[in-house]
């Protein structure tokens, strides 16, 4: 737990697919530093994961609907071009008989 003033934040570790490693200086010597430690795990708020949760499934929400967007204006298309088609086969077949 967190405590900062009168609130505090859950936290929730997490082992990190990648180590990083801590080094410490001295005011007097800035250039010399010291190994201090290894962390093996992120913290993460609870908030922040309920969040990012949500995110994800608007995302999908949204990547679905827009889907079925495209599809349905695909299906549009090809019913506007039956009755184009229809016409231009009738004009081929009184041209056809005429002749």
């Amino acid at each position: 737990m967190l405590n900062y003033g009168t609130k505090s934040q859950r936290l929730i570790p997490n082992p990190s697919p990648s180590h990083a490693q801590l080094y410490t200086y001295s005011k007097e010597n800035e250039t010399e530093l010291a190994f201090a430690g290894r962390l093996s795990h992120k913290l993460a708020m609870q908030k922040a994961q309920e969040d990012i949760t949500g995110a994800d499934k608007a995302l999908e929400k949204l990547q679905s609907q827009l889907a079925g967007y495209k599809q349905e204006k695909a299906s549009n298309q090809s019913v506007a071009l039956l009755p184009a088609l229809l016409h231009l086969s009738q004009a081929v077949l009184t041209f056809t008989l005429q002749n």
